[in-house]
């Protein structure tokens, strides 16, 4: 990982850009690579919605010391800062008995949980909308610590959106978590110490129409995205999902990084 986030800092790529239908796999590309469309996984398909994607990283490891699995981490850009992040991981080996629940399907005190209910180790479909924070020397709790510098340095806040998709059968499995960044669509960035006492709380924004409102728009992308995912389980992309963008107007506010915008925030404009 060191050696990776080393490339990373170095900038060693004036990135190429791929998309459909060339579906490059995200396995053989370099971090830096630009990208669009759908790309593969393993065996399976991933749909980057809208553009402005790129590889921040991806690699192989073993997964509970039973299966080899792939994964990747994507980072999409609204000028300097990240307007999103995409990881995906999927079994490269398969096993024959299904594979175990995931803690997060049944989470509690969450945005939406549209898991399925009765869950099988060889049929389970988790969908789950929350909030997470990001802060130095957590817990990863599922996700890279290379995602947690990455947002430390670059997103200026420690507070994301996401929809988080786990799929099953009986062979395979497939990770997608999709994040936002709220501060793109006009929103203070929070430097927050706690997931319970966070302004995007699901308790927190019940004070907020504003953030109720980013949520739900999150919320019927998400339903959106969970067909792609699901397509992409089986391999059946081929040419995407129509009208797989966020749709939220931002909020009324200066420009996102401008001076007015960090005062009417109360943060430092650098």
């Amino acid at each position: 990982m060191k050696r990776i986030l080393a490339l990373l800092g170095a900038g060693l790529l004036i990135g190429l850009t791929v998309s459909a239908p060339s579906a490059q796999h995200l396995l053989s590309m370099v971090p830096g690579t630009k990208v669009q469309g759908i790309l593969t996984l393993g065996d399976k398909d991933i749909l980057l919605p809208g553009d402005g994607w790129e590889l921040l990283y991806s690699g192989t490891d073993m997964l509970d010391r039973v299966s080899e699995s792939g994964y990747a981490y994507l980072v999409q850009k609204a000028g300097d800062r990240p307007r999103a992040y995409l990881f995906a991981r999927t079994n490269l080996t398969s096993l024959s008995n299904g594979w175990p629940q995931r803690w997060l399907c049944d989470r509690h005190k969450v945005h939406h949980n549209g898991s399925k209910k009765a869950y099988s180790r060889t049929n389970h479909d988790c969908w789950i909308i929350d909030h997470r924070l990001f802060l130095k020397g957590s817990k990863n709790l599922g996700l890279d610590q290379g995602l947690s510098d990455h947002i430390n340095e670059y997103a200026g806040t420690s507070t994301f959106i996401y929809n988080w998709y786990y799929r099953v059968d009986r062979r395979d499995f497939m990770f997608v978590a999709h994040l936002v960044n709220p501060t793109v669509y006009g929103f203070c960035p929070v430097l927050e110490k706690s997931r319970e006492k966070s302004e995007w709380h699901p308790n927190g924004i019940a004070r907020s129409p504003g953030r109720r409102l980013f949520v739900d728009a999150v919320k019927a992308f998400g339903a959106k995205y969970r067909d792609a995912v699901r397509a992409g389980f089986l391999n059946r992309l081929e040419a995407g999902i129509d009208g797989l963008n966020l749709e939220f107007e931002p909020l009324r506010r200066s420009r996102p990084g401008s001076s007015a915008w960090s005062r009417k925030c109360r943060i430092s404009a650098n």
